[in-house]
């Protein structure tokens, strides 16, 4: 009863993925896309490297701003003053009823404490802090994408692989059904061939959910504005041989996204300082004034002054508000060291795991390709022994179950390698050689 259960679900599985493959061709044309052509579609797609590309414009446009400062102020000034009516004069001086002016006035900072200076420094120190974040961010979609996509084609080739076994088990179900008219094998055989072959239906029908799933978050990644079904095209590249740990941590430590942020923003919060000290010092600027004052609005030459000169200031009471925000930018870089020492261990840890990953995955796919063969070896001899009637039928089933185990390590072990090496990759900093 419990082995026509087994089979029956795993009918109903099976019907119910063809449903939904089924409903997948329907809509758009699925699209066979090798992994060059994955991060291609990704980097004009993604939304976050937008975003992120938009910050670099706004950091240059801040460092326009800030060497603006240093330039000449412009302006024209115009006021109209109407006096009441009535209004008593002072002693000797005549009062006119209205009051009109014109002036242009022209200012230039010649000395501001080190605060232009600095606000430069740290709008092009923010550019860079801009472009390392854009490098973060995408290194972080190339990589998602690479491991997307082997995914994707893992998901694939075990299908293909959970398809072969399932053939295999029931040709051997054909071949024991076959003896069995004859007399040759046991019912038991029959019993114990049909519940493999209900196992391997139910491994392919798994596969095939693993596959849908997969291309469903490789699409997602690849076309956020429209639902697009997708293959993966290609095959798994060879594992490779790896540097030692030293030269990745030392790799990391000169060209890490995160290590380049955190060193600049400690350069963010010693310039702040520097700020704060800046607005406890005199400030000096040159200005310049030209313009007509009369009655009502004229350019008559008796109505025209000027002046020029040097204005100077000063603070010399500010409530304690220099020293606070001396001392609140002091507590920020600490914040800021602290971070940065964070951050290095974090990617000394990052380096280190996927390092140490790819290299198990380098083990495993040379034991899984050792494994294979020896597999498929002893299933061509244990099927000629089994024919001769020297073995059970289990041991037939179970060296068929080796060969395709053998075969989902290697297939997880290669995609494994992949997905670490670009892992590593992108922990060490080194996104120009991603895939």
């Amino acid at each position: 009863m419990i082995r026509y259960l087994g089979t029956f679900f795993a009918l109903l599985l099976l019907v119910i993925l063809s449903g939904n493959a089924a409903h997948s061709e329907s809509g758009d044309s699925t699209l066979d896309l090798d992994l060059i052509q994955c991060l291609r579609l990704v980097q004009e797609n993604n939304l976050d490297l937008a975003n992120a590309e938009q910050e670099i414009r706004k950091a240059e446009t801040g460092i326009a701003i800030a060497e603006g400062a240093r330039l000449p102020e412009v302006e024209i000034t115009t006021t109209y003053t109407r006096m009441e009516n009535g209004a008593a004069p002072l002693p000797g001086i005549e009062i006119p009823e209205t009051q009109a002016d014109i002036n242009l006035g022209v200012s230039l900072p010649l000395f501001t404490g080190g605060f232009l200076t600095t606000s430069s420094r740290q709008a092009r120190t923010g550019l860079s802090i801009a472009k390392e974040n854009h490098r973060a961010a995408l290194g972080d979609t190339l990589l998602e994408t690479t491991t997307l996509y082997f995914h994707m084609l893992g998901a694939q080739q075990q299908v293909a692989i959970a398809r072969e076994a399932l053939s295999v088990s029931r040709q051997h179900q054909n071949n024991i059904e076959a003896l069995l008219r004859k007399g040759i094998v046991a019912k038991v055989d029959l019993v114990r061939s049909q519940l493999d072959t209900a196992e391997r239906e139910r491994d392919l029908a798994a596969a095939k959910t693993n596959k849908f799933l997969a291309s469903e978050r490789l699409s997602a990644i690849l076309f956020p504005h429209k639902i697009q079904n997708v293959t993966a095209s290609g095959a798994f590249p060879e594992p490779v041989s790896l540097d030692s740990l030293e030269k990745w941590q030392e790799r990391a430590d000169e060209h890490s996204p995160e290590l380049g942020v955190s060193s600049l923003s400690v350069d963010i919060a010693q310039s702040d300082i520097t700020a704060a000290k800046a607005e406890g010092r005199g400030t000096l600027s040159l200005f310049g004034n030209y313009g007509t004052s009369d009655e009502e609005f004229t350019l008559d030459e008796e109505s025209r002054y000027w002046n020029a000169g040097v204005n100077y200031t000063l603070p010399l009471y500010r409530g304690g508000r220099v020293r606070d925000n001396i001392r609140h930018e002091t507590s920020s870089l600490v914040q800021a060291e602290n971070t940065m020492i964070t951050a290095r261990r974090k990617v000394r840890e990052a380096v280190t795991t996927a390092w140490s990953s790819a290299k198990l995955s380098v083990t495993q796919n040379a034991t899984a390709t050792r494994a294979i063969a020896s597999a498929e070896e002893n299933l061509r001899v244990v099927t000629l022994k089994y024919q001769q009637g020297l073995v059970p039928n289990t041991d037939v089933i179970d060296a068929q179950l080796a060969v395709t185990r053998s075969r989902l390590l290697r297939i997880r072990s290669l995609e494994n390698f992949n997905i670490n090496f670009a892992r590593l990759l992108r922990t060490a900093g080194a996104i120009e050689e991603m895939p």
